[in-house]
């Protein structure tokens, strides 16, 4: 699992987990 802290564009900030870094590009690319 690899753990990042996501900053949106109203500057909130998130931790969100992924099974890899390959999955969070799978989302991010998917726009989730």
């Amino acid at each position: 699992m690899i753990k990042f802290t996501l900053i949106c564009r109203n500057d909130h900030e998130f931790e969100a987990w992924f099974g890899s870094s390959a999955e969070y590009d799978r989302q991010n690319m998917a726009g989730l």
